[in-house]
């Protein structure tokens, strides 16, 4: 066996390994990769209880009927908080979209958004060439419809006129023809020697032709009388042809009108849908193809809240509210609620409610996220029966989260309910005490979980862990 030969063989031999080898590291490979990105997602999912927490005892924040308990100092307000919810300050009843009445391309757009209008204000303008083209050839037709109008106003007028003759000379042949009728009648009752025969012939003669001309004379009146009639009916269609003239005009003129879009009240642009250019028209499927901007008044907003469904059983139309926002700090604004929604949202488990602002601030704006305070008036909305209920309520903490401290104004750690992360949160508690509990002015919100124990190395972020409630039983 020569070198060469024994090489090939030795290489055929060992081939079978590599090949071994290599599929050996793949699939080691592909099961690392597969294991890391298990841990991946693991610890994307349970990163929050990876995460070190702080064992803690917590207790709940009760809603309960303000009665049993002993108050020291004054006495409870008339009214007092129930709940509070998120919502967002948006047009009340809805914005005001400014849309063109024909189409067309849009020449120019003097507004923008945030931008004071005024009613009747120019904002924009379409492509007026085609409209006034149309307005130019109106208006040529009316004058020609005028001129017709006059042509046979005088048409009419000499109708008139040949009328007036017509029955004059119809006048003038009846008495023509009564003259000859009595000059044949008292010539023919004489005799011959009366009255010569020359004579009688010519009152005869005379008779017929008088009686011809009356003829020939009604006939010429009843011409004029059909003249009369066609010229009357002339004028009464030129008359109209002029009308529907004058109603093109008016068309021609209104479509002119309409290629400037003009603001119908006074407010602030809200949104801007065009830019010079763009095209507009009015008959589309597209509710934004005729839309130039929209606007609201920023005298009337109110707030869309969504009022989670374990609160919504104590709304009522009419309620008082109390309303914040981070855009406006430190000032507050009144409002009541005038509407409930017929519908829940089940994905959220909220039900919607709109809270109308009574004096909202002219630097507000749609959109802004807000909190919405819902206060009792002297007690919870609806009674089981549907009226109003008659007792009052309000919230109790456990005195064991408020620290030792004098003054209304405390803070309390709140653990999330989904996160468990603790956030300290500023509080405002009344005097009144009832079975371990502290009445809560503001703050807080009715099934809150609150640290009444443990909490002296917490802090912000912290996740918070507990073996039992700690709240009453």
């Amino acid at each position: 066996m020569d070198k060469d030969t024994a090489s090939k063989t030795l290489g055929d031999l060992t081939a079978p390994r590599r090949h071994q080898s290599r599929g050996r590291w793949q699939t080691v490979l592909l099961t690392l990769v597969l294991l890391g990105g298990l841990l991946a997602v693991l610890s994307t999912v349970f990163r929050d209880r990876l995460r070190p927490s702080v064992a803690v005892q917590v207790g709940s924040v009760l809603l309960l009927e303000e009665d049993g308990g002993t108050v020291s100092g004054q006495g409870a307000q008339a009214s007092e908080l129930l709940f509070q919810a998120s919502g967002w300050i948006e047009p009340d009843p809805w914005p005001l979209r400014v849309a063109v009445l024909t189409d067309g391309f849009v020449q120019e757009v003097w507004v923008k958004e945030g931008e004071s209008v005024t009613n009747g204000q120019l904002i924009a303008r379409l492509d007026p060439a085609d409209a006034t083209l149309e307005w130019r050839e109106a208006q040529a037709r009316e004058a020609a419809a005028q001129a017709a109008v006059a042509a046979a106003s005088n048409q009419l007028h000499a109708a008139s006129t040949r009328q007036e003759a017509a029955l004059a000379r119809v006048d003038g042949a009846a008495a023509w023809m009564a003259e000859a009728q009595d000059v044949w009648r008292r010539f023919s009752s004489l005799s011959a020697r009366e009255v010569a025969e020359t004579r009688l012939i010519a009152a005869r003669r005379a008779l017929g032709v008088s009686e011809t001309e009356l003829v020939a004379a009604k006939a010429g009146a009843a011409g004029a009388a059909a003249l009369l009639a066609a010229a009357e009916s002339q004028i009464q269609t030129r008359k109209a042809d002029l009308a529907a003239a004058r109603r093109r005009l008016e068309m021609a003129i209104l479509a002119l009108e309409r290629t400037r879009v003009r603001a119908p009240a006074n407010g602030i642009v809200l949104r801007r849908y065009v830019e010079p250019g763009s095209k507009r028209i009015a008959a589309m499927d597209d509710p934004d193809s005729a839309t130039i901007i929209s606007m609201f008044d920023p005298n009337h907003l109110q707030v869309r809240v969504d009022v989670p469904l374990a609160e919504a059983g104590r709304l009522a139309v009419g309620m008082p509210t109390r309303i914040s926002t981070a855009m406006l700090p430190g000032q507050t604004f009144t409002g009541e609620v005038t509407r409930i929604v017929g519908q829940a949202d089940l994905q959220r488990n909220t039900l919607q409610v709109k809270v109308v602002i009574k004096v909202p601030s002219v630097r507000m704006r749609p959109e802004v996220l807000c909190r919405v305070e819902f206060w009792g008036a002297g007690g919870n909305a609806f009674a089981e029966d549907g009226g109003p209920a008659s007792g009052r309520h309000a919230l109790w903490v456990p005195v064991a989260a408020v620290p030792e401290g004098d003054g209304p104004e405390q803070e309390v750690w709140v653990v999330h309910p989904v996160s468990h992360e603790v956030e300290r949160r500023a509080v405002r508690v009344g005097p009144r005490r009832r079975d371990g509990y502290l009445i809560v002015r503001e703050g807080l919100r009715a099934n809150e979980m609150v640290v009444i124990g443990g909490g002296a190395s917490l802090k912000a972020g912290r996740r918070a862990r507990w073996q039992s409630d700690g709240g009453p039983k």
